[in-house]
């Protein structure tokens, strides 16, 4: 998430990559920050673009090279190992004698040929499978040599197969699938996606945000109906909960009113009580589910589960004018019944009303 402000931070990340995947700087391209997939960050100072961001290009470039030394093990059956060396893939036999190498293109045409599928991180850790595993996918046996840090949501995952084995699954007919270009720096996606649309037809073409929000479009299609159910019902058990509360806890304390109207209290005065201790307890009711809510959050973030829970200020707000409404209202009837309290009763009957 850091930015280039003069500090040499595309300098210092091109030659993390260069040095771990033994590659040319001048072949590693570093991206201005990206909001809608880069977490927000504070600041650049004390050297923390190096330390920090740094860190993270060195780990995702070592988690890089283990991923292209077991794709390129499929090259050797006999050796027992893979070691990178130079920019180059070595197979080493259980002898210690070396039975052939590759350069980083070699293994890197590996990838994607027919056998071969990418499934996301989310599944294949609920499956138990990794790297060189095989799974069925489309009733064809594929081996996994790569795993996505994303793809797919709440309702079903996605996996990338090459369009021989993709077409082979349905029976050799044509297929259309999809096909992933990146844009030239600067120019813009929406712009290219028309272009194309333009060019090519019968293609459809969206932006990565535009994809997104399809997607997203599409869930809602899909399930929409369900988790709007499932919220509504939600709210209205939870707005339930909190009217009984209020209610119950203003009858529980209908001897203190009554002494307080006894002593000369008004009427007014006692309703004005009642309304704002049933705002208060609403609104630690509202602050203690927005702390968990957030902490929820947070948890299954650092889980890594596939959901993304997000909260939205027009919702807070709703639920804080819904919350308000249902507390007021439930404390009209004991507002009643203090209304209507004898004062002289209140210490003749003792401690009940």
């Amino acid at each position: 998430g850091t930015s280039e402000i003069g500090q040499g931070a595309r300098t210092v990340f091109s030659q993390i990559v260069s040095d771990l995947l033994s590659v040319d700087m001048d072949d590693v391209a570093v991206p201005g920050a990206d909001t809608s997939v880069v977490p927000y960050d504070r600041s650049t100072g004390a050297s923390r673009s190096t330390t920090l961001v740094g860190l993270a290009v060195q780990r995702a470039c070592e988690d890089v090279v283990a991923q292209l030394t077991r794709v390129a093990a499929r090259r050797w059956p006999e050796a027992a190992c893979v070691r990178e060396r130079d920019g180059r893939y070595v197979g080493v036999t259980a002898s210690g004698e070396e039975c052939g190498d590759a350069s980083l293109q070699e293994v890197l045409a590996m990838l994607g040929a027919s056998g071969d599928a990418v499934i996301g991180q989310d599944f294949a850790r609920q499956a138990g499978v990794g790297l060189g595993d095989r799974v069925t996918i489309l009733g064809r046996d594929l081996r996994i040599t790569g795993i996505a840090a994303s793809g797919g949501n709440l309702l079903n995952g996605i996996a990338f197969v090459s369009a021989d084995d993709f077409r082979a699954a349905r029976g050799g007919a044509p297929v259309v699938s999809f096909v992933l270009a990146r844009t030239a720096p600067g120019a813009s996606p929406d712009a290219v996606a028309a272009a194309i649309q333009q060019r090519v037809p019968g293609v459809t073409a969206l932006s990565r945000v535009a994809f997104a929000a399809e997607e997203r479009r599409l869930v809602m299609q899909m399930a929409g109906d369900v988790i709007t159910v499932m919220n509504s019902v939600g709210v209205v058990v939870g707005l339930a909960v909190v009217a009984l509360t209020v209610y119950i806890a203003v009858l529980a304390r209908r001897r203190e009113y009554g002494i307080l109207k006894a002593l000369g209290t008004r009427a007014r005065t006692l309703y004005t009580v009642v309304l704002v201790q049933a705002f208060l307890s609403v609104l630690l009711a509202f602050a203690a589910a927005f702390v968990f809510t957030a902490t929820l959050g947070a948890v299954v973030h650092a889980a890594r589960l596939p959901l993304t829970l997000q909260i939205e200020a027009g919702s807070l707000l709703n639920v804080a004018l819904v919350g308000a409404v249902i507390a007021a209202a439930a404390s009209v009837l004991p507002i009643r019944q203090i209304a209507a309290v004898d004062p002289a009763v209140v210490f003749r009957r003792g401690p009940s009303l």
